[in-house]
């Protein structure tokens, strides 16, 4: 015999969106849209999957390089240097350090990764990683 629950099962999404304060969420995806010429919604998007990769990268300790598209909402984040080094600080204790891509294989943050879909070393965090391209 089945028996359904009484009341429906709510899972609730996180959005990278959600690991910071709206303030601060307001604030980046504004700087972000005025900075890169994007439209607001494109940027509170990108910004929304920067914060996403970011916590991924935080909670697992591993280097990864973002998509050219998520690249500068991390960029973002990161210039606004009070507000990051507290959020890395926090978060996942120690600062989160962005190496730009290096021409020499493995010299890179991401290990020679670059390029490489980071998604799949994403999935089954705890904040979902949606398309990046």
């Amino acid at each position: 015999m089945t028996v359904a629950p009484e009341m429906p099962i709510a899972v609730a999404l996180r959005h990278g969106r959600d690991l910071v304060s709206p303030e601060l969420f307001e604030r980046l995806a504004d700087f972000c849209a005025e900075e890169y010429g994007h439209e607001r919604s494109t940027a509170e998007r990108i910004m929304s999957e920067a914060l996403a990769f970011l916590d991924g990268m935080g909670q697992t300790g591993e280097g990864m390089s973002p998509s050219t598209v998520v690249d500068p909402g991390w960029h973002t984040f990161m210039l606004h240097t009070e507000e990051y080094a507290e959020f890395c600080r926090k978060r996942y204790g120690r600062f989160i350090h962005h190496a730009p891509k290096s021409p020499i294989p493995g010299q890179g943050h991401d290990g020679g990764r670059r390029g490489q879909d980071s998604r799949p070393r994403l999935r089954g965090r705890r904040v979902p990683v949606g398309h990046q391209g």
